[in-house]
């Protein structure tokens, strides 16, 4: 059969960031702790690069800040992870339906879904093998001159928008698609996922 894009679930553990990237690159979901340490050693040896006005912190500070499983990966760990993988890494936000690119100046290129707070991996599948079926036939790192590839994760992202499948920053009333939980916009929705682990909103 053919193939077609599909998201790859990462587990909400406050690591998906980290563990997207290592899916795409390394098909490990497992990834974190070692891109977290990678990432602390790269910042801490170009600190001409690294200021503490871009990381926001000290740079020995931020080294401890992003080897913490609990803290979030975000703009700074992009920039740095698309260096160390050689690749350029888009992410398609799936409220926004805009891609944000990480790395252009490379020559392949690899996908991420981002909801407004969590991140999924993004792999082209054969087409009977499914979101549930086996992963092994998954290609996720492509040529960057392809932009049909752009076309066909957007069409993903537009699918789960239709479903409300994101968090609207903006602040709705959203629930919990763990536990059912209704929340008070994007503050609930921060809190309840830093209480619970929980990263999995949609609109009421």
């Amino acid at each position: 059969g053919g193939r077609r894009f599909v998201r790859r679930v990462i587990d909400a553990d406050n690591s998906c960031l980290f563990n997207a990237v290592g899916y795409v690159f390394e098909r490990n979901r497992k990834a974190a702790p070692r891109l977290r340490r990678l990432i602390a050693n790269t910042v801490l040896g170009n600190p001409d690069k690294w200021t503490e006005a871009i990381l926001g912190k000290p740079p020995h500070e931020y080294q401890s800040w992003i080897q913490d499983p609990q803290k979030w990966g975000g703009e700074i760990e992009l920039a740095i992870l698309c260096q160390f993988f050689a690749s350029e890494i888009v992410v398609v936000d799936i409220q926004s339906l805009n891609t944000y690119k990480y790395g252009s100046e490379f020559n392949q290129r690899a996908f991420l879904l981002y909801d407004g707070v969590h991140y999924d991996a993004m792999a082209e599948a054969l087409e009977s093998q499914g979101e549930k079926k086996s992963e092994d036939t998954d290609v996720t790192v492509f040529d960057s001159s392809d932009e049909s590839r752009i076309s066909a994760a957007l069409d993903v992202a537009a699918e789960l928008k239709a479903r409300n499948q994101f968090v609207n920053l903006a602040g709705c009333d959203l629930k919990c698609l763990v536990c059912g939980r209704g929340l008070k916009g994007q503050a609930g929705a921060l809190e309840h996922a830093r209480a619970t682990s929980h990263q999995n909103f949609g609109q009421i």
